[in-house]
């Protein structure tokens, strides 16, 4: 349904969407509009912060190994942030990018 409204009726605006919903289907659309935008902006948070964690490590490593092999580049990009996390630790004692990225 929130497809539809955001294609058919070309809605984007929360609360015009809301509405929509309401309107379409009552309380409860509007309620699963509003998880599913709480969920969407959470996701879209969580991997903001990923993305900025990838972006911190891969500088550092720059700034600590030089030239980093696209292998080491395509490990940090796709990390998770628990990953990122100890990749970070490590940059502080490891010997070489690979030994960071494990």
């Amino acid at each position: 349904m929130l497809q539809y409204l955001r294609q058919v009726e070309k809605i984007e605006d929360r609360e015009a969407l809301l509405g929509a919903a309401r309107a379409h289907g009552g309380i409860e659309l509007e309620e699963v509009v509003m998880d599913a935008f709480d969920k969407v902006k959470a996701e879209g948070k969580a991997e903001g912060k990923a993305e900025g964690k990838a972006e911190l490590v891969l500088r550092q490593l720059r700034l600590r190994f030089r030239e980093l092999a696209p292998s080491v580049i395509d490990r940090v990009r796709h990390a998770t942030s628990d990953e990122l996390d100890v990749m970070a630790d490590r940059i502080l004692t490891a010997t070489s990018a690979e030994d960071v990225v494990g």
